[in-house]
């Protein structure tokens, strides 16, 4: 639930604009990772790091 609820809040704040899409970033270990590296190459402009 605690998981819900924080996405739902990250979700909120970039549609509201209050966070820059520059200062997103994704980071994760295992499964997690590969899919951090997924995002990070489908979505480069948007999201920082690597």
């Amino acid at each position: 639930m605690l998981k819900t609820f924080c996405t739902i809040v990250f979700l909120a704040s970039i549609i509201e604009g209050k966070v820059p899409r520059t200062d997103v970033t994704v980071s994760g270990i295992s499964a997690g990772g590969s899919m951090a590296a997924q995002l990070h190459i489908a979505f480069s402009s948007e999201i920082s790091g690597c």
